[in-house]
């Protein structure tokens, strides 16, 4: 078919390609179907039309199941740039022009129990899947970690979330070594001329091993202290990519020695299940609509109204180790928890029956006391049985 009028009649230059599952978890994303630029598909419309997106064109994908179904369809140099970001070793490899002494290595996941970790070199490595996301199999290694019975667990978890998310999680494993220090994430974007455009910065506090992805927070001093540091990063880093018109969700451990290190970045979209919303939350913008419309954000007057808030995504999981055929959750005993320590803006209700977790909730407070408070959470306390 030819695409010619298709491409007229879609405004292919700004596009939406959602998930025909509608899992993407961000009412803004809904909002932007009613745009005269903005033009909101699945990609089972995008396949079954045999829409092609060029190298000139503007995309965005709510969701990491998109990619896989829909890279055929992309311009080749699209497929190219994506692909060095998506696959985890890949992107070390690109990396390591900037990073030169920093270990990494892969290995199949039946190797790992055999695998010889130089533990003299580095007392701590990671493993991940080389692609994937929302910290699935992801494992911390030292010196007495049982490697075999790591091994088990890793095919476990990641058979569950392969049926949740097919296609995106690699029986490849990544090992790097560990760095030392706070996690911060990054919504930015490079603009029509390659420039860095940064639309929020995320402190992610280490939580209960069991609940990962718990808690994100923003504030004034989060972006005071890291926001220049964060821009000259990704400037320097598209000498290298020479990406324009590209969202990205980046990770990063500040390390002891007070440098950026990258652990991973997702592309093509934001933070995932509605993370990207807090920055509609925080700053009454909507970050993917400022992507499509090359927009930036000024920091200096956005924070002045709210300069002593913190603002919070917290992701409220299935307690660990209850099964939701026999449990679900109490949501009106943990909101009642919740309003006891933090003032709640909006909460978002999850499918707990397919998904991992069965809310999603955004908060501010003025007390990073609370924010601690929430970092100790135990969802078992908010399982019933049915």
């Amino acid at each position: 078919m030819a695409t010619t009028k298709l491409r007229k009649e879609l405004r292919m230059a700004f596009l939406i390609i959602t998930s025909a599952k509608a899992d993407y978890t961000s009412p803004l994303i809904s909002q932007l179907e009613t745009s005269n630029e903005i033009t909101l598909l699945t990609d089972e419309t995008l396949l079954e039309k045999n829409i092609r997106i060029h190298s000139q064109d503007k995309f965005y994908l709510p969701s990491d199941t998109t990619y896989s179904k829909i890279s055929h369809l992309l311009d080749e140099s699209w497929q190219k740039r994506i692909e060095s970001f998506r696959n985890k070793y890949a992107f070390r490899q690109k990396l390591k022009k900037v990073f030169p002494d920093f270990y990494f290595d892969r290995i199949a996941i039946a190797d790992l129990k055999n695998h010889v970790f130089n533990f003299k070199k580095n007392s701590n490595y990671i493993i991940k899947p080389e692609t994937g996301f929302m910290a699935g199999g992801v494992y911390e290694i030292n010196e007495q970690t049982d490697t075999q019975q790591i091994a088990e667990k890793l095919n476990q978890e990641l058979n569950y979330f392969k049926k949740i998310y097919p296609n995106i999680f690699s029986d490849k494993l990544m090992i790097e070594e560990y760095v030392d220090g706070d996690e911060y994430a990054v919504d930015m974007y490079y603009d029509d001329a390659g420039n860095p455009v940064i639309l929020n910065i995320y402190h992610h506090p280490a939580s209960n091993s069991a609940y990962p992805q718990l808690l994100y927070y923003t504030c004034q001093t989060i972006f005071d202290q890291h926001h220049q540091s964060f821009y000259h990063f990704f400037k320097k880093l598209n000498a290298s990519f020479e990406m324009k018109s590209f969202p990205i969700h980046a990770e990063f451990k500040y390390s002891s020695q007070k440098k950026l290190i990258p652990i991973e970045f997702n592309v093509c979209r934001f933070g995932g299940m509605g993370l990207a919303d807090l920055t509609y939350y925080t700053f009454g913008i909507n970050p993917v609509e400022h992507f499509f419309n090359n927009q930036k954000l000024n920091f200096e007057k956005a924070w002045k109204k709210n300069k002593d808030n913190y603002y919070g995504w917290l992701l409220a999981y299935n307690a660990s180790g209850y099964d939701t055929k026999l449990y679900q959750p109490d949501r009106e005993k943990f909101k009642k928890f919740l309003s006891e320590h933090v003032s709640i803006i909006h909460d978002v209700s999850l499918n707990y029956k397919t998904l991992p977790a069965f809310a999603i909730i955004y908060f501010s407070t003025k007390n990073i006391g609370a924010i601690k408070t929430l970092l100790s959470l135990e969802f078992k306390k908010y399982f019933v049985k049915k």
